[in-house]
């Protein structure tokens, strides 16, 4: 049975697809499973905590550092379960949209500004040159410039404004 290049294409495709949604199928189950860890030994622990004594003062200590501990064990265990979830909804389809657009944009970014330092005329200009560069604003929020040079006088000093 040999199959068209198309046909593997679509194969290939639909493979990938289902693959994905496994993965995020078994991610989003193991998020439930350490959540529900989570909650049953935190449960067992402060009630293990409590049941001794929890914070009972220690002959000679004005405060007991195992309150302490105890919120910094169930803080660590909630961090743990904070960046599941957030790998959990990085995976998603709104978070993997969310991701290409912050790369998109990025990449657009370096690409605009190597464009723009690439260009050896503006490299060479002095800064006098630059300043007798005429810009202005499109309708459409962008710079652009105007070739105007015969605006430009060389030994003419800037016009000022007069106050009235």
């Amino acid at each position: 049975m040999a199959l068209s290049e198309q046909e593997r294409r679509e194969l290939r495709r639909r493979v990938e697809k289902e693959l994905k949604a496994e993965k995020l199928r078994v991610r989003a189950v193991f998020f439930v499973v350490s959540f529900i860890m989570y909650v049953v030994f935190m449960l067992m622990s402060w009630g293990i905590f409590l049941s001794n004594g929890g914070a009972a003062p220690i002959p000679g200590v004005e405060d007991s550092p195992l309150v302490g501990s105890m919120i910094m064990l169930s803080v660590a265990g909630f961090m743990g379960l904070l960046f599941q979830f957030i790998a959990l909804m990085m995976e998603t389809k709104a978070g993997e949209r969310e991701m290409r657009e912050r790369l998109a944009s990025q990449v657009l970014n370096s690409a605009m500004l190597r464009l723009g330092y690439e260009d050896e005329d503006l490299l060479e200009e002095t800064p006098r040159e630059k300043a007798k560069r005429i810009m202005r604003l499109t309708d459409d929020g962008e710079l652009e410039a105007v070739a105007a040079p015969d605006l430009i006088e060389e030994d003419a000093p800037p016009a000022r404004r007069q106050r009235g």
